[in-house]
């Protein structure tokens, strides 16, 4: 099984390490003159992926999408 918060706090460790503070206003003050989504556009994408394979959004449900196919060939 894959662990997907590690994904998803290496990224936000990523803008921490950056910016140099865990303060928000900090954090967004930082990117008036370019935003991280531009330099860290691999970093947001796995970051996107990994939100939805956390929420079991398509295409990684496959358990559900198993489970249902055994139930309706089994009913029929």
């Amino acid at each position: 099984m894959i662990s997907y918060e590690l994904i998803l706090s290496s990224a936000i460790l990523i803008i921490i390490l950056l910016t140099g503070s865990l303060n928000f206003t900090t954090i967004i003050e930082s990117q008036q003159a370019i935003w991280f989504i531009v330099p860290l556009l691999p970093v947001f994408i796995f970051y996107f992926i990994a939100i939805l394979a956390e929420t079991s959004r398509t295409p990684f449900d496959l358990q559900e999408a198993s489970l249902l196919l055994l139930y309706v060939y089994r009913k029929s």
